[in-house]
Formats: C-alpha cells, sequence, structure tokens
C-alpha cells in the first residue's frame, strides 16, 4: 500500500485482519465471548488485566478441539454459566420439596436426602415407588434391617459387628451400604468412605453375600 512509507508488510495481512476489516462489529463480539470468563462482571471494581487477557487469548488459541476429536457445540464458558444456573435452580426446586417430601437418611449424622438427589451433588437415577417398595422388602425382609423413623426422615439401619450400617435403596439396580464405626467420632461433612453395593439381579444367598463384601470393606481400615 503506498503513502505508508514502506511499513505495511504482506505477512501482516492474515485471514484473522481480514475478518476484523471486514466484520469489525461481529469481531468485537467475538473478543467479547472469549475474555468473559476475565470480565463478566462490568460493575466489579477490580476490572480485568491486560495480562489475564492476553493468556485468556493465547489459552484459547492453543486449544484444538477438532483435532483431538471432540465436537465443540457450545462455547465453555457458557457451558459452565448454564451449569451454574441449572444447579442453583435444582437446589431452590429441592429446597421446596424437602418440606413436604420423605428425605433419606444415610448416616448417623447426615441430613436426610430427596428421593432424586445424589449423595455426591446432582441427580440421581431414583426408583420407581414400586420398585423401592421391592427395594424395603428385601433390606428388611431378607438383610434384617430396621426401618427408622424420625418426622419426615426414614432411614434403614443394622447393627451389625460394631457398625451401624445404613442402607441407601434409593438408586436403580442396586442398594448402597453405608458402614460407621459405633463409638467413634462421626463426621458431620460426609458419608462415610466405608461403602458398597448389592446389585438387584442377585438374589441368591443374598444374606452371605452381604456380609462378605461387609467384611472385605471394613477390613481396610
Amino acid at each position: 500500500m503506498k503513502g505508508l512509507g514502506g511499513q505495511a508488510q504482506k505477512y501482516e495481512v492474515t485471514d484473522a485482519s481480514d475478518f476484523v476489516a471486514f466484520y469489525p462489529a461481529l469481531s468485537a463480539e467475538i473478543a467479547l465471548a472469549a475474555l468473559d470468563s476475565v470480565h463478566h462482571d462490568r460493575l466489579c471494581e477490580n476490572a480485568a488485566t491486560t495480562e489475564q487477557i492476553w493468556k485468556t487469548l493465547y489459552r484459547l488459541g492453543d486449544r484444538s478441539l477438532y483435532a483431538a476429536g471432540n465436537e465443540p457445540f457450545v462455547q465453555e464458558d457458557l457451558l459452565m454459566k448454564w451449569h451454574g444456573r441449572a444447579e442453583a435452580k435444582l437446589k431452590e426446586e429441592w429446597a421446596k420439596r424437602r418440606k413436604h417430601e420423605a428425605l433419606f437418611r444415610l448416616g448417623p449424622s447426615l441430613p436426610g436426602l430427596l428421593l432424586d438427589e445424589s449423595s455426591y451433588g446432582g441427580k440421581l437415577q431414583a426408583r420407581t415407588q414400586d420398585e423401592l417398595a421391592w427395594a424395603e422388602r428385601r433390606v428388611i425382609s431378607e438383610l434384617a434391617f430396621q426401618k427408622i423413623i424420625d418426622g419426615k426422615n426414614v432411614s434403614y439401619v443394622k447393627k451389625f459387628m460394631g457398625y451401624n450400617v445404613f442402607a441407601d435403596i434409593r438408586g436403580k439396580e442396586d442398594i448402597t451400604f453405608y458402614a460407621y464405626k459405633r463409638g467413634k467420632k462421626v463426621d458431620d461433612r460426609g458419608m462415610s468412605r466405608l461403602s458398597f453395593d448389592l446389585r438387584d439381579r442377585y438374589t441368591r444367598e443374598l444374606s452371605c453375600r452381604w456380609q462378605s463384601e461387609f467384611e472385605k470393606v471394613v477390613s481396610t481400615q
């Protein structure tokens, strides 16, 4: 180009520079979307720093999802934002349901969980009411658990070899058991790490199978 004192270099004209020249407004929107994770709150006093902006742009430039065999459909930052909204909405829904639905307690000091509330967060693929009734009969009649009702809270508990074992009958296809050592201080913040599953398809020698799984998991302590 004339009139630029020989400073215009051909190699500087790229697909990106063409895009900015022909679609400036769209280029601005793309840049704003790319930097949303570092500057999402325009009212925040601590605006994104130049270093953060460059780091974000270089990080995006290094990504090659298609080359890795992935299929990106939605911007990652948007997915994270949507997941956050969905999680907040779900927690709000659960808070309302806890006021009138039965809650299942899975430990001596733990709050009760809704039928479809996973013990690790998120939703659980829960049994139907008929399946739930079947699972309850299984732990009470075949495994000698006791059903304990405390207000809206229900728990299925068995005292065995110095442990209180809680049964979680809510999930499809198997029942999960959590063992808590009696006389040991219980951690109010989480589930027991001593846990094992018993598949629904098991029908023969169920009590022996349960005891074998129990002894296997407590032997690790």
